[in-house]
């Protein structure tokens, strides 16, 4: 399988609109149980872990922007997140186990995250 490593987030969109059936990789732990399992097996994946465009926590015309590989830590030790979302950082401080508190991103929600980032890029 060719993965592929955008420098940047319009990199990876056009990776993404050039092969629609492109995998998504953004940690890799659901795509990898999934490619062991034979679940999946793409010819191609472009890599998002990189991006830091969808890494990070900002303030913007009024909203909080929240970008998808953010991780759980982050959200918990974020300052604007404490001040504006306070429940979210208590909660993302309290998953548990290290591995998910450094590791696990904000936008991985199980067996539906890869579609729902790709979704999100493709519209962005």
């Amino acid at each position: 399988m060719e993965v592929v490593t955008p420098a940047n987030l319009a990199e990876a969109l056009l990776e993404l609109q050039s092969d629609p059936g492109m995998a998504v990789l953004a940690g890799g732990t659901d795509f990898l149980v999934k490619w062991k399992d034979k679940k999946i097996n793409p010819d191609r994946a472009v890599n998002l872990l990189g991006l830091r465009e969808l890494n990070d926590i900002r303030e913007e015309a009024g909203r909080l922007v929240i970008g998808a590989l953010t991780t759980h830590q982050e959200l918990a030790e974020s300052k604007a997140v404490r001040q504006y979302a306070s429940i979210l950082a208590e909660a993302c401080a309290q998953t548990g186990l290290t591995p998910v508190l450094l590791m696990d991103k904000c936008g991985a929600i199980p067996s539906s995250h890869e579609y729902h980032l790709q979704a999100f890029l493709l519209e962005h």
